[in-house]
């Protein structure tokens, strides 16, 4: 940084006695090191506003060793660097061909046509040894296409046909809409053959989104009328909003606000619709309201939301969102384009079982998250252990 007038650096302790040179490398080493950036952590704790300024900066203080000393410091930190390069470039590669094979068996899974086949590779992944096991994200992927695909659980030809939900999804839907006085709404034609992306039990059928249930934009209120905000009812923005959990503790609407926004029911499913986290999804517990940046989707009878959640975050819908939302600066999907978007749709009882065997899965993949955590805390004691060996037994203990 630039300074008005030169800063006074005072000097270390013993400074005089190792002479005042010092070699750049060597001030870069102490710089960069776990006990500087401690420091400066300290430091810019105990300021109202943090911003260390050049001339805090300035009162680091350094352990300044003689120049040889200094020469054999660096000599040595460059040849532990130069392992430690070499040792990434081995983990690199070994990463990416795990990522390929992990792929491939996912893919082989997904695309299995007859069940020997999909025993075989399910077999593989779900192995203790898997690679895929250090790939979480990419098992609750495959969990949820396996899901939506009618190969997560059984199906039961006891169950009421789909037919007979979708059939008072649609009496549900034109009680709703004669109660709310609207006469013009959107058409939803059958999904064609073409449309579908994969194949789907012979007892489920495909259907728009817009048909399974009512779906919604949100809007804000006029940020000029102080009135319309309060804690009547939480107001959800893209940022409240992850695939782990709604924030429902920011600014809310009040009660009059509610009209000049959408009140969306609890049971919903909220997905991002716009910008760099499009595609986020998650389902509201609590009556809410939300910015025009975010759908909603209730489902009509006795649709279950959960299931239509899995749906929405399965690849291939997520895929969907984002191609149909453009590749522009900003992508963006409407209300229109989103519940035209066709998902797979089982008997009532086996969306249940679908959902209670997804939650079984996503329990044990936290589960196994929270073990390769503790695997990798451990690597990194490990690493210091050997590092402070190092140290030691070069006589610095």
């Amino acid at each position: 940084p630039r300074v008005a007038t030169r800063q006074v650096i005072p000097p270390c302790t013993r400074n005089d006695a190792y002479g005042k040179s010092a070699l750049p490398e060597f001030v870069w080493i102490v710089l960069t090191s776990r006990t500087s950036r401690a420091w400066v952590e300290r430091t810019v704790q105990t300021m109202t506003y943090p911003n260390l300024k050049w001339s805090e900066y300035a009162q680091l203080p350094i352990g300044l060793p003689p120049l040889g000393e200094q020469r054999r410091i660096v000599s040595k930190v460059e040849e532990l660097l130069a392992l430690c390069e070499q040792l990434e470039a081995r983990q690199t590669t070994v990463r990416e061909r795990r990522t390929c094979l992990v792929r491939s068996a996912l893919n082989h899974l997904a695309t299995a046509k007859d069940e020997q086949t999909f025993q075989k590779h399910s077999a593989f992944i779900l192995h203790p040894s898997s690679p895929i096991l250090d790939s979480v994200p990419a098992l609750r992927q495959a969990i949820f296409s396996l899901a939506v695909q009618g190969r997560l659980v059984a199906q039961n030809p006891k169950d009421e046909p789909v037919t007979a939900q979708l059939s008072r999804i649609d009496k549900a839907k034109a009680k709703l809409l004669s109660k709310a006085g609207i006469r013009r709404t959107a058409t939803f034609p059958e999904v064609l053959p073409s449309e579908a992306p994969y194949q789907i039990p012979a007892n489920w059928k495909w259907a728009r989104v817009g048909v399974v249930g009512m779906a919604q934009t949100g809007s804000t209120p006029p940020t000029a009328e102080p009135r319309f905000f309060g804690d009547f009812i939480p107001f959800v923005k893209p940022a409240d909003l992850t695939n782990r959990e709604i924030n429902y503790q920011g600014e809310g609407i009040s009660e009059s606000g509610i009209e000049k926004s959408s009140l969306i029911a609890s049971g919903s499913v909220l997905m991002v619709c716009i910008g760099g986290s499009i595609g986020k999804t998650n389902l509201n517990t609590k009556d809410v309201c939300c910015n025009q940046q975010i759908n909603a989707l209730t489902p009509f009878a006795d649709t279950d939301s959960r299931y239509i959640m899995i749906c929405m975050r399965s690849a291939w819908f997520q895929d969907k969102v984002k191609e149909d939302a453009g590749q522009t600066t900003l992508p963006i999907i409407s209300k229109g384009k989103w519940e035209q978007l066709p998902i797979p749709i089982p008997p009532v009882p086996e969306q249940q079982r679908i959902v209670a065997k997804v939650d079984e899965l996503m329990y044990w993949c936290d589960a196994l998250e929270g073990r390769l955590a503790a695997s990798q805390t451990t690597a990194t004691h490990l690493l210091d252990a050997a590092l402070n060996q190092v140290l030691v037994s070069n006589g610095h203990e």
